[in-house]
């Protein structure tokens, strides 16, 4: 991410132009969307899904008043990021958009937390970020809500798949109770 955000600081306007965005409004303007063709493929998942409104509609405030866009990647994951022994590559490029950096956080967490060995160092690693960074855990669970109502428009996803995001909906909702 602190790469993304130096190749941005080093951007003219011209180039930064070039970039779609994502801010605070383009996401509100999209999560209807995307909750309806959600509901429409995961019609036993409403509630799941529709109890997510708020946490997002918080999170898109809050994000609303926040102006620093830069290079987000928008699909890091593991299959996207080479590592050997004195660098880290990262790969497949064509989603980025200038946007909040922790956009780049909650699809990381949504691809990623399905893996239990990896659970807890994106956990940590999740926790290191929002103390160094000027976003709020309730920013954070919102897009993360954002992120899974997205995803849950993928028609092709099996029905397993499809539950274990619900489930990731859940824990996002319920790790704090």
């Amino acid at each position: 991410i602190k790469f993304l955000e130096k190749l941005s600081e080093a951007l003219n306007k011209n180039d930064k132009n070039s970039f779609g965005t994502r801010n605070a409004l383009d996401l509100l303007l999209l999560y209807p969307i995307l909750l309806v063709t959600s509901l429409m493929n995961c019609p036993k998942q409403a509630l799941f899904l529709l109890s997510g409104i708020p946490r997002f509609l918080k999170a898109v405030h809050l994000l609303g008043l926040k102006t620093d866009l830069t290079l987000v990647h928008r699909e890091i994951h593991f299959k996207n990021v080479l590592v050997n022994d004195r660098e880290v590559s990262l790969f497949d490029f064509q989603y980025m958009v200038l946007s909040h950096n922790i956009l780049d956080i909650s699809t990381t967490y949504r691809f990623e937390s399905e893996d239990r060995k990896f659970e807890e160092e994106l956990r940590k690693l999740i926790d290191r970020y929002l103390s160094r960074n000027s976003y709020s855990k309730e920013i954070l669970e919102g897009l993360i809500v954002f992120s899974i109502t997205h995803a849950l428009t993928e028609k092709s996803f099996s029905n397993r798949k499809r539950q274990q995001l619900v489930n990731l909906l859940r824990k996002t909702f319920f790790q704090n109770t």
